[in-house]
C-alpha cells in the first residue's frame, strides 16, 4: 500500500518510493535535507474510475453520463488535496498535449437523478459497487466519490 511505502521511506526502511498523492508528497517535502522528492512535471498521472461497460449497470451510457454529471471534479480535487488547476475536463489534465479543449461541463445533480430514474423505470433499481486499492489516498478518494 502507498501509505506503507511512505512510512517505510520516512523511517529509513526503504531507499526509494513511487508516490502520487499530493498530500503524501507534501508530507515528504517537510523532511528537507534527508529526503529528495522528485516531481515529474511532464505528462501527469491522471486519477480515474474505470467502468465495466460490457455488463449492467454500466452497459447503459445514461448511467455513465449520470455519474459524470453527479461528480463535482473541483470539489473532489479540493477534498483530496489535488491542485485545482489540474482538474481535467476529460481523460487528460490541462496542459497535456492530449487534453480535450473546451469548457468542462459542470456537475448537474438534478439531471443525474433524472437519468437514474429513467434507467430504474426500465430496468429496476441501480446498484453500483466501487472498489479501490487499500492505500490511504485511494480510500480517501473513494469516500469523496
Amino acid at each position: 500500500a502507498t501509505d506503507e511505502c511512505q512510512s517505510k521511506l520516512a523511517v529509513g526502511e526503504a531507499d526509494v518510493a513511487h508516490l502520487s498523492a499530493e498530500t503524501q508528497l507534501a508530507a515528504l517535502d517537510t523532511d528537507e535535507g534527508r529526503l529528495q522528492v522528485v516531481r515529474d512535471r511532464g505528462e501527469q498521472e491522471e486519477l480515474f474510475v474505470m467502468f465495466q461497460t460490457a455488463a449492467p449497470p454500466f452497459d447503459d451510457p445514461r448511467l455513465r453520463e449520470a455519474l459524470a454529471l453527479a461528480t463535482d471534479a473541483g470539489a473532489f480535487a479540493e477534498a483530496t488535496g489535488a491542485a485545482q488547476d489540474a482538474v481535467a475536463t476529460g481523460p487528460f489534465a490541462p496542459g497535456s498535449p492530449y487534453a480535450r479543449s473546451g469548457e468542462a461541463r459542470g456537475p448537474d445533480p438534478d439531471r443525474a437523478r433524472e437519468l437514474v430514474a429513467e434507467i430504474e423505470a426500465e430496468r429496476g433499481p441501480v446498484t453500483v459497487t466501487l472498489t479501490a486499492t487499500d492505500d490511504i489516498a485511494n480510500l480517501q478518494r473513494s469516500q469523496v466519490l
